[in-house]
């Protein structure tokens, strides 16, 4: 019996395989900066969002999100700043946790900005606890505790889904489509207005506006997952659209935006540098239409056009539209803040000083078995063309696939910050240029 079972084992690591255990980028010939680039160039501060998509998310995500970047910089990161929503009671159930580190590099401080709006779904989803695994998954869905559940009899691979993917993840999605989106775009838009207030939020001598120019110089490096990027830019759209008097059928989320939004999400949308997204699930939520009146005539093209839906109603997606709108004042900041981006090894090795281009470059990363998760590049949005931001699709293997056959779908979709390789081109940028962080 020890023989047909051992017999059984080497079979199944045999058939073991990491289909991107080199990660696939396209295009082949892209180049990218990491963020180690900017870290070691002129200025004192760099700033980071991050922010979770769908399934369940807490302060342990932060921490463990968190330590992962410092590993990235190899600083254990003196903190020399630190505030978190949590211990004051603002934005309601969302939550930011900010923290500054002395990263022991000239005295460069980074700043860590986790907005974490998980349990604005709790509510929701606890319409759905009874059809859970009782005794499966409790600690990760804390709004189960207490309510009744059948735990039907399920396979284990489809229980697996059901109570993960499904009933915690996926959820998610549908949640936001309705009434409760307006609420967590409210709470992350507060998180955000603290984010650019930051610097001097304790300063009450100054305004908001001058609150907002002690940060104005800071290039930011967003960090995203899943849902979280469609949550960020989609809040950053209706913030931006609220002092125009153009929102139309976005007028619900007018009113509930903080005061001087029009100015918050400009100043911190003109200040990013690079986007990482995880988990990229632009074109499946894109799907869901924007109303009219968020967006402008001017900020579908001619090609995007072609893919309305009726009259009212377009697929824009909001980073797009954003890109699009801010152009020239993000070009404009861009050099403001950086008039010559630092040296960067070329492919042959020979270190180049380049101007930075006023593009908003956009690093996706999919594990092609990840179910919730697409590449870009095959997305109708962006085969039409007239795409405002540049975009390089990474395809990486976040756990391993058994005799071909499956890769667990819960690591396929949650274990992308936890990838060695994403951590590499997070830090050092693509092409990999070998141990580039020598602090």
């Amino acid at each position: 019996m020890s023989r047909i079972f051992m017999l059984i084992m080497v079979m199944a690591l045999g058939g073991c395989i990491i289909p991107y255990a080199k990660p696939r980028i396209i295009p082949s010939d892209s180049q990218v900066k990491g963020i180690s680039h900017f870290v070691q160039s002129d200025g004192k501060e760099i700033d980071i969002i991050l922010i979770h998509g769908m399934c369940t998310h807490d302060k342990e995500w932060v921490a463990s999100t968190r330590g992962r970047l410092l590993e990235m910089f190899q600083s254990s990161g003196h903190v020399v700043r630190e505030r978190n929503s949590e211990s004051s009671g603002e934005f309601s159930r969302t939550r930011l946790y900010s923290q500054s580190f002395d990263i022991g590099v000239d005295g460069k401080i980074l700043n860590v900005h986790a907005i974490v709006w998980s349990a604005e779904t709790f509510d929701q989803k606890k319409s759905l606890c009874y059809d859970r695994d009782k005794k499966k998954l409790t600690d990760r869905v804390p709004f189960c505790n207490g309510i009744r559940q059948d735990g039907y009899t399920r396979a284990l691979v489809n229980r697996y889904l059901k109570d993960g993917l499904i009933n915690d993840c996926l959820v998610d999605a549908i949640i936001y489509a309705g009434e409760t989106g307006i609420e967590i775009r409210r709470r992350v838009a507060e998180a955000i207005e603290y984010i650019a207030t930051y610097r001097a939020r304790d300063d009450k001598s100054l305004s908001k506006q001058q609150q907002l120019t002690k940060s104005e110089d800071v290039p930011i490096f967003v960090i995203s997952e899943s849902l979280g990027s469609k949550v960020l830019f989609d809040t950053l759209l209706q913030m931006q659209a609220s002092g125009s008097g153009e929102l139309g059928d976005c007028a619900n989320d007018r009113s509930t935006m903080p005061e001087n939004s029009t100015n918050i999400s400009e100043q911190i949308f003109t200040r990013i540098f690079q986007v990482y997204m995880s988990a990229n699930q632009i074109p499946l939520l894109s799907a869901a239409v924007l109303p009219k009146g968020c967006i402008r005539q001017g900020d579908i093209t001619e090609d995007s056009s072609k893919k309305a839906v009726g009259q009212d109603h377009t697929t824009v997606d909001s980073l797009d539209v954003l890109t699009q709108r801010l152009y020239g004042k993000r070009a404009s900041r861009i050099k403001t803040i950086m008039p010559q981006a630092p040296a960067v090894p070329a492919v042959d090795g020979v270190m180049k000083t380049v101007e930075p281009l006023p593009s908003l470059p956009v690093i996706v990363f999919t594990d092609p078995n990840d179910l919730l998760s697409y590449p870009l590049g095959g997305s109708t949005r962006h085969e039409a063309g007239g795409k405002a931001y540049d975009f390089i699709d990474v395809l990486v293997s976040n756990a391993v696939t058994w005799l071909g056959i499956i890769e667990f779908p819960w690591k396929a979709h949650s274990k992308y910050l936890s990838n060695e390789n994403i951590h590499k081109i997070i830090v050092c940028g693509i092409p990999e240029t070998g141990n580039c962080w020598r602090p």
